[in-house]
């Protein structure tokens, strides 16, 4: 028995296609109902969202406390990493990179709500030698 190739879905032109077996590509059915969706009135929506459980209603008071949280802005570097490590990063998948990022910014935060500076050996004896001890 030979192994079903999996199906492949294309965008074209804001029309989405399935490949068929023989290379060809035929339109995917649309399993939506957009005419009755076109037809609701906004009456009818807020009243579908009102009987939702998933979708409970906020007032001004859910929102008081809301920070807007903005991403970290990230630096390109140059690093040296082992080839050990890279390569474990790697295998995980994509994202590695963010993954690495992740385990300094724990290594990081761990160290410095103990109070004491995330230093290496290398960087103590560094500054040991600048100060001439």
């Amino acid at each position: 028995m030979r192994a079903e190739k999996p199906t492949e879905a294309l965008v074209i032109d804001g029309a989405v296609y399935i490949r068929q077996r023989d290379g060809s590509l035929r339109p995917a059915k649309d399993r939506s109902d957009r005419a009755r969706i076109r037809a609701l009135t906004e009456a009818d929506i807020e009243r579908m969202a009102r009987k939702d459980a998933d979708n409970p209603s906020s007032d001004a008071s859910h929102w008081a406390d809301a920070v807007i949280g903005l991403p970290q802005l990230k630096v390109d570097i140059h690093a040296r990493f082992d080839v050990d490590v890279v390569k474990w990063f790697k295998a995980q998948g994509r994202g590695y990179q963010t993954r690495m990022n992740a385990v300094l910014r724990r290594y990081m935060d761990a160290n410095a709500s103990s109070g004491r500076a995330a230093t290496s050996k290398i960087d103590r004896r560094r500054s040991r030698r600048r100060q001439g001890n």
